[in-house]
Formats: structure tokens, sequence, C-alpha cells
């Protein structure tokens, strides 16, 4: 459930801070011809070394997981795509 807490603020806005993510993304493209046809093929690779950064972590002191993260940035992931162009 939800917690809530009656308590002041007691520490500045923007002192908790995550770890930086760094991502790499990749991206190739392939144009074919056939006589006046092209046929466009394209590959993406999305955070090719697949750093799994964590974000949002728990923010409640008695919780005996405060400090886990709930959520990662996407592993890593393929998109390919093909393309009619006349």
């Amino acid at each position: 459930g939800v917690q809530t807490c009656a308590l002041p603020i007691s520490e500045p806005a923007g002192s908790r801070v995550t770890p930086a993510h760094q991502q790499l993304d990749l991206n190739y493209t392939q144009d074919i011809r056939f006589g006046r046809y092209r046929v466009q093929l394209v590959g993406d690779m999305y955070n090719v070394m697949d750093k799994q950064t964590g974000y949002n972590p728990n923010p409640v002191l008695t919780s005996a997981t405060f400090g886990n993260f709930f959520s990662y940035w996407a592993p890593r992931t393929f998109q390919l795509t093909a393309r009619f162009k006349f």
C-alpha cells in the first residue's frame, strides 16, 4: 500500500541522486535498388552494452528494501525494419 508521512520535509529538494545512466544505441541502414523501386532495410540496437541502471528507489526508511530500486532502464533490444519505396 501507499504510505504517507505527516513529518515536515527535512531534506532539500534534489538531494537524492540516482546513478548516472549512459546508453549506446546503434543504427544501420541499407538501400537496395530494384529498377525504379527501392527497399530500405534498417537495423537498430538499443542499449548495446545492456547496462541495467536502477532508478526510482524505495524512499520508505522503515522498509527492509529501503534504497532498492523499483525500476530499471530497458534491457538491450533490437528492431528490424523493411521499407518499400516507390
